[in-house]
């Protein structure tokens, strides 16, 4: 079987949420707006089954083909907001990676992820963080400032994300900081990578660190 070759820099960053998701073997993962299936493709390679949900359909095409050009089987991409999908006390894990940012109805897609954990089931966000200032001119270089320096970005800071945590049903059990300089700089040397765990570590800077990654679980039926 063909492998998927994967950057210096993306390999960092699956090693620290492989970490953070812990024993993946035999789970169901839900990768939630999972877009090409940049995560959720490379978890399926331990994970039972890897269910990516996106509303683009080019995106997820482009997931599925990559599956079956990878033979990888146990990874199905589908198109859709979750809103309508019927998963029920089905997934150990459902992953967020930078899809709070982009969501009109958070609340809403919460209370369907509650619906579709199960019971000991986690949900796991790995957000950019708005307090960050770095990512405004990050943003407006790419062309992507008016799509993302939004009402919805600016809720992405950790203190809304346990707000609308809490008040929807969930208790986060972890929070854990990534990345200052941008985490491509690893493909050059991982020297990079330990400035960042160094500033990651110390008190008030790790408020404005680039990303933020929680992990919660349900603290009432839905």
């Amino acid at each position: 079987m063909e492998l998927i070759k994967i950057p210096v820099a993306e390999k960092q960053e699956l090693i620290f949420l492989k970490k953070l998701l812990g024993v993946t073997k035999g789970k169901t993962i839900l990768d939630l707006g999972c877009g090409t299936g940049k995560f959720g493709l490379k978890l399926a390679s331990e994970a039972k089954k890897v269910v990516g949900i996106d509303i683009s359909k080019a995106s997820v095409a482009i997931a599925n083909r990559t599956a079956k050009r990878y033979k990888i089987k146990n990874f199905e991409g589908v198109v859709g907001d979750f809103k309508n999908q019927g998963y029920k006390n089905y997934f150990d894990i459902v992953l967020a990676v930078n899809l709070i940012h982009h969501a009109d109805d958070l609340e809403i897609i919460l209370k369907h992820v509650g619906k579709a954990l199960k019971k000991n089931g986690r949900l796991v966000i790995f957000e950019m963080n708005s307090m960050n200032l770095l990512f405004i001119p990050f943003l407006i270089y790419y062309g992507q400032a008016r799509s993302h320096l939004t009402w919805q970005y600016l809720r992405s800071n950790v203190f809304s994300l346990k707000y609308v945590l809490s008040r929807n049903g969930y208790k986060v059990e972890s929070l854990r900081r990534w990345g200052w300089l941008p985490t491509a700089l690893y493909n050059r040397s991982l020297f990079f990578k330990k400035i960042n765990q160094f500033l990651n570590q110390v008190p008030l800077i790790n408020l404005f660190t680039a990303f933020n990654v929680l992990t919660a679980t349900k603290k009432s039926s839905f």
